[in-house]
Order: structure tokens, then sequence, then C-alpha cells
């Protein structure tokens, strides 16, 4: 029982790194073409960048603790 191995959970790496994409995409090509009183009346199209690349650094952090 001492001898089984536990591996790290590598899909949190792989989550976190699609988010950051994911977020840089979305800030990068997608906002732009957003009208601006639009972007006024929905704060949270703004924030989806940074809650994607907030939820991959807590992901990447929950896989630090694991290792």
């Amino acid at each position: 029982m001492a001898n089984k191995k536990i591996r790290p959970p590598y899909v949190l790496l792989i989550v976190a790194a699609v988010l950051t994409v994911l977020g840089y995409l979305f800030g990068r090509f997608y906002l732009p073409t957003i009208p601006e009183n639009v972007r006024i009346d929905n704060v949270i199209i703004i924030a989806v960048p940074f809650i994607s690349y907030f939820v991959a650094v807590i992901l990447v952090y929950i896989f630090l603790i694991n290792v």
C-alpha cells in the first residue's frame, strides 16, 4: 500500500492554459468589436478576460499544492 503513487492532476494545467488563451483571444479580438454603449451597460463582458485569468491562476495554485 505504501508503494502506491498518486499522479499530479495535469488536467488542471491544461485547463488553465486553455482559459488563458481564451481570455487573451476574447480581450484582444472580440471586445473591440462590441460597441461602447453595450460594454458600458454590460460590465460582465469586460470582466470575462479577467475572470478567465483569475480562474487559471487559481487552478495552477491548486496544482502546485497537490504537487
